[in-house]
């Protein structure tokens, strides 16, 4: 008997426990999809203002992360620091329904991310290269290929370097 009481008293509290648990890895989730659905949609923002010279339209930002996300998205603007910088962010809001404790708060919680991205820079390269040095490499002269691949590679890439591009490129040997 005293330990049916013990359960019954100790089950509001466990419960409530994973009830939160849950509810936090849900909001945490759709704040991470919605992060990375905005980073891609700034990604996106950079190419398109490097390679035509202005910025998309919002709507065409909009459909991006709507496509990018798996979610309600309020909101979804394009905004520039400042008159006079290059710099820009991709900013966006999600509506997050919350399943367990709605009927004690907001049945909705608002979310938002914002990444920036530097019109100058959005050219810029950064290249790490991991190279398989394991000595399976040593026969049929895959490791004499592998340093042509690498070199000629190296090489195009610096052909096609402007003068405002930086390239950065990284070496790891895989052994």
């Amino acid at each position: 008997g005293n330990f049916a009481m013990m359960t019954a008293l100790l089950s509001v509290p466990v419960l409530a426990g994973v009830a939160m648990t849950v509810e936090y890895s849900n909001l945490s989730d759709n704040q991470l999809r919605l992060e990375n659905a905005v980073d891609a949609a700034a990604l996106y923002v950079g190419k398109y203002t490097f390679e035509h010279g202005t910025l998309p339209s919002n709507a065409d930002v909009n459909s991006f992360v709507v496509d990018n996300f798996e979610g309600d998205v309020s909101s979804v603007q394009i905004r520039a620091n400042s008159s006079s910088s290059d710099d820009y962010s991709v900013y966006a809001t999600s509506k997050a329904p919350q399943f367990f404790f709605g009927n004690f708060a907001s049945s909705i919680y608002d979310q938002d991310a914002e990444a920036f991205v530097p019109k100058s820079r959005a050219a810029n390269l950064e290249v790490a290269l991991v190279l398989d040095t394991t000595a399976s490499m040593s026969v049929d002269g895959k490791m004499d290929a592998l340093k042509a691949t690498a070199k000629q590679f190296l090489d195009d890439m610096a052909a096609m370097s402007v003068k405002s591009t930086a390239a950065r490129f990284a070496i790891v040997p895989f052994d």
